[in-house]
């Protein structure tokens, strides 16, 4: 059992694992510091005392964990480091990690860089705060660890036992690698459905579709409820990775406008039952999918969500479907599991001209948002990632922070 666990930043993330710890009985206390939501956190059970000032928080403690912004990290390590019990362990929850480790990094002493271990557990939703945390959340869930050549092993062990203890699967990974893998799998999804939701934002025709849209759909779109301010933070950190995954969807995309165009009926059915088998063999959902017909009258919230899936599907490889695959990558390419596709391939091309307009205003919007990334105009891009999320919002009337 752990002695005493500090977890900085107490939303979906850090109370979650709060909450699998102690129901697992691997800690004796749980400190919380979030100046937002930490009261919030002990009435709700999540952690056993609330501290506002992360330097009083760490100490004591024999693991600390960062589950804030990437964009905090620094200031945050160089606040807590003087703080830190001899021996104790930092680590963190962040999807990128070259450069946010560095930052952490460079804060700490030698010993303390010896007992940092970087961490990215492959799990979440796109809800945020305390209120959305459960502790279920990490069962089965792969936990990628990345490694330095001069951590402790003994660091190391303690936070694979974390997180087995939670539920989670320990994985180890190299730095710069997992940063390519997640922008692949993770960064870019993310950024093709924020580019989705900016799209809708302005069509009236596709808000009247809703009401006959496929239940595939909100599973498609549900990453624009994420958080803005930690996906802004992500597409900061691992722009370029992310902006040549941006590119290369493009391309793919570019290509498959133009089966549309020229009603290529073959090759597009080819192409969508190739992507389907790929996305079959990726599966992890816990029931059969129905099939949903796609509707004729559906141009935006049925054709152009399934051929935004299967390029995105056509780009994977093995790898990256053992080792990285979420809940937010098969949220949005479910859609392919849910089609006939002759059907969708007949469908669409009978409705060429409506799908081709609609392929153009979306690869626009995405190059908009890519273009966002790779020049780190942080303020358009939070500016599109929260009409992205708006869209979602007021389609579903969600509760979504950020």
């Amino acid at each position: 059992m752990f002695s005493r666990i500090a977890i900085i930043g107490v939303g979906l993330i850090g109370g979650s694992l709060a909450l699998a710890l102690k129901k697992a009985g691997a800690v004796k206390t749980i400190v919380g510091c979030d100046p937002v939501n930490g009261i919030r956190a002990k009435e709700l059970g999540i952690i056993d005392e609330a501290e506002a000032n992360a330097a009083q928080a760490v100490k004591g403690a024999e693991i600390v964990v960062l589950c804030t912004p990437l964009s905090t990290y620094r200031a945050l390590a160089a606040k807590i480091a003087p703080h830190l019990a001899p021996g104790a362990i930092l680590t963190d929850v962040g999807s990128v990690k070259t450069q946010p480790s560095q930052d952490i990094w460079d804060a700490l002493s030698p010993e303390q860089q010896r007992c940092f271990v970087p961490g990215h557990p492959i799990a979440g939703t796109e809800k945020s705060g305390p209120d959305a945390a459960f502790m279920e959340l990490f069962g089965g869930k792969n936990v990628l660890l990345t490694e330095y050549p001069y951590t402790h092993d003994w660091a190391h062990a303690k936070i694979e036992a974390m997180w087995k203890a939670a539920g989670a699967r320990v994985t180890n990974i190299d730095v710069m690698e997992h940063d390519k893998i997640y922008a692949h799998v993770s960064h870019s999804i993310q950024a093709l459905c924020s580019a989705y939701g900016v799209m809708l934002s302005g069509q009236s025709e596709a808000r009247a579709e809703k009401a006959v849209a496929s239940p595939s759909f909100q599973s498609f779109l549900r990453l624009c409820g994420s958080d803005v301010a930690m996906w802004r933070d992500i597409f900061h950190a691992n722009g370029p990775n992310v902006a040549a995954y941006i590119g290369d969807f493009l391309k793919r995309w570019d290509a498959l406008a133009q089966l549309v165009m020229h009603r290529e009926t073959q090759q597009l059915e080819a192409y969508l039952a190739a992507a389907q088998d790929q996305r079959k063999k990726a599966r992890k959902e816990a029931s059969e999918i129905p099939l949903e017909p796609v509707d004729p009258e559906c141009v935006y919230t049925r054709m152009i969500p399934l051929l935004v899936a299967a390029p995105v599907m056509d780009s994977m490889t093995t790898q990256e479907y053992d080792l990285a695959i979420g809940a937010g990558f098969r949220g949005f390419t479910k859609c392919l599991l849910a089609v006939e596709p002759t059907q969708a391939a007949d469908t669409i091309i009978a409705n060429s001209v409506k799908v081709s307009k609609a392929m153009q205003h979306y690869r626009d919007t995405v190059n908009a948002i890519g273009m966002a990334i790779d020049n780190l105009r942080q303020e358009t891009l939070e500016s599109l990632l929260r009409e992205g999320q708006k869209t979602y919002q007021a389609l579903y009337r969600t509760a979504s922070a950020g």
